[in-house]
């Protein structure tokens, strides 16, 4: 079955950085607090639990190393150009095609941007 998966790649400083930003919290009530991520993206909804992420200590431009490993990563990495300039984060987020106009945010502490989305079939 085809299904889809958006693809952000960032910089941050440092691995601690990376997972603070992506962290959701929650309420002693159990709700809910949006990410930085979420919060940045103005992403609503998306199933957190079909999110793959990960911080890599050398900053790189292949994709095919920046992937590998991920779930369905032969047939993702395929659907993208090669990226123009280094990244050391990577954001997954499967069954979710982001369309939104917020397509890079840049701080003082981080940059990361909305790469695209990809196909990917579950059968294969």
């Amino acid at each position: 079955m085809e299904q889809v998966v958006t693809l952000w790649l960032g910089t941050f400083k440092s691995r601690e950085d990376f997972y603070k930003y992506v962290y959701v919290a929650y309420t002693e009530d159990g709700d809910s607090i949006a990410s930085q991520f979420e919060q940045d993206f103005d992403i609503e909804y998306y199933d957190r639990d079909t999110v793959e992420k990960d911080w890599v200590e050398t900053m790189e431009t292949d994709l095919y190393v920046l992937l590998e490993g991920f779930s369905y990563d032969n047939q993702i990495i395929q659907q993208f150009n090669k990226p123009e300039k280094s990244y050391n984060s990577i954001i997954l987020v499967y069954d979710f095609e982001y369309k939104r106009d917020i397509h890079k945010i840049d701080t003082q502490n981080y940059s990361i941007e909305m790469i695209g989305s990809a196909r990917y079939d579950t059968d294969i």
